[in-house]
């Protein structure tokens, strides 16, 4: 690629076959992505299937062997519980090279619209914590569409439980999501993005959005835990009280006004910011006794800068009125 842009990356899709393998490697593809199962029948073992498939002509053996000598990054997408932990056992030898883009994809969440039963989070995140550190998690949403009618977006209670689950993971973490349900889903993915610095969502469409400096060629999203400090985030993000509330305060220490950010696209929640002496910033929790006082006194002060711009603006109009009928109404001079 000339330049790091993600709209450059060339994908090859459903890679599950002798023959798509072998077309994925000849071409000019970035990254392969392709689907896992467990074989339908003895001897069972990890082969290169979408359902309702059973069967392949390629086990994940032999289609690990056929992309190691190629420069290609790869994307395992498991369908199967069953099929995760005997498929690491067998990637150990292609992720021992760092520089090789390596994704694992689980769908672990029901999402809009979506039918298939997820894969249980926990068991699947259990199964891959023996992968090394480099390797990047894309976990995403079971989904559906329907033609022709108004398909749900994600949900709040969806973007908050994918966030719980990644929130203390040691992996890079990249979050699939269907391109169809972006427009109605912007608030919600949004929030989701700013819970870290560099937080990414990746497609079903074959568009990958930005790569994050020193990244091999792959979006990373990495989540930390929160602090209880009160003190407000990362200027980056547009969420600022994410590492708790302060406690109680002393309203002398108090500097000035407190800042107030109303719900909006880039940040679902309320948040208050004060400064005490010192410069110092703290978050105060709206539903506290102190919080609703803070709300209410700037409801008021609203109030009383509307009646001013009020009387304000009548006065001037009646000013302008005035002014206007006296112009008319002066006697014409030769």
């Amino acid at each position: 690629m000339k330049k790091r842009d993600a709209a450059e990356v060339k994908w090859s899709h459903a890679v599950n076959s002798r023959s798509r393998l072998q077309e994925a490697v000849t071409g000019h593809t970035h990254m392969i992505e392709a689907d896992i199962i467990m074989k339908g029948h003895d001897p069972k073992e990890p082969i290169m299937a979408h359902p309702p498939d059973t069967d392949s002509d390629i086990t994940l053996q032999e289609w690990l062997e056929g992309v190691k000598a190629h420069n290609v990054g790869i994307k395992l997408d498991f369908k199967s519980l069953e099929a995760v932990s005997p498929s690491v056992a067998l990637l150990e030898e292609v992720l021992a090279d760092p520089s090789r883009p390596v994704w694992i994809n689980a769908d672990i969440v029901s999402g809009p619209g979506g039918r298939a039963r997820p894969l249980e989070h926990q068991a699947f995140l259990s199964a891959v914590t023996t992968l090394p550190t480099h390797t990047v998690l894309s976990l995403g949403w079971t989904t559906g569409w329907t033609a022709g009618t108004d398909n749900p977006g994600y949900s709040w209670d969806m973007v908050r439980v994918m966030e719980e689950i990644c929130r203390n993971l040691k992996y890079p973490v990249t979050f699939p999501v269907r391109a169809a349900l972006l427009a109605q889903s912007f608030s919600q993915l949004t929030w989701l993005l700013q819970q870290s610095d560099r937080a990414l969502v990746s497609r079903v469409t074959s568009v990958v959005y930005g790569f994050p400096p020193g990244a091999p060629v792959c979006p990373i999203f990495s989540v930390g835990p929160p602090r209880g400090t009160g003190d407000p985030g990362n200027r980056s993000q547009k969420c600022k009280c994410l590492n708790g509330f302060i406690g109680r305060v002393t309203p002398h220490l108090i500097k000035s006004e407190p800042v107030i950010h109303q719900p909006n696209i880039f940040c679902p929640q309320l948040e208050i910011i004060i400064t005490l002496t010192g410069n110092k910033e703290k978050c105060v929790n709206p539903l506290s006794p102190f919080g609703k006082l803070l709300l209410k006194n700037q409801k008021k002060n609203e109030s009383k800068a509307a009646v001013v711009m009020t009387t304000a603006s009548s006065q001037t109009n009646t000013w302008s009125s005035t002014r206007l009928r006296s112009t008319h109404s002066a006697p014409r001079t030769m």
